[in-house]
C-alpha cells in the first residue's frame, strides 16, 4: 500500500507540473507574440512619420528649388531639382 501511495504522489506532481511548465510556455509565448506585434507597428508608425516628414518638409523645399530654377532658365539645376524630387517622393512611397 505504501508503494501505491508514493507512486500516485509522483505521478500527482508530475502532472501538476507538467501543466504549469506547459502554461508557462504559452504565456512566454502569448508575450512574445505581443512584443513582436508592438515592434511592427512602432516600426510603421515610425516609417509612416518619416515618409511624411519628407513629404512636407524636403519635398516642399525642393519643389520651391524646382520653380526657382526653372525661373532662372538653369536647365542643369533644373534637372537636378527635379530629379531630386522625384527620387524623395519614391523614397517616401
Amino acid at each position: 500500500m505504501d508503494v501505491v501511495w508514493r507512486v500516485g504522489t509522483i505521478v500527482y506532481f508530475s502532472v501538476i507540473v507538467l501543466t504549469r511548465s506547459r502554461n508557462g510556455a504559452k504565456r512566454r509565448q502569448k508575450l512574445t507574440e505581443g512584443f513582436s506585434r508592438d515592434l511592427i507597428n512602432a516600426q510603421e508608425e515610425e516609417r509612416t512619420r518619416v515618409a511624411r516628414e519628407l513629404h512636407d518638409s524636403v519635398g516642399q523645399k525642393l519643389m520651391l528649388l524646382t520653380k526657382q530654377t526653372k525661373s532662372i532658365g538653369n536647365e542643369k539645376m533644373e534637372s537636378l531639382a527635379g530629379e531630386t524630387l522625384e527620387e524623395l517622393r519614391s523614397i517616401s512611397r
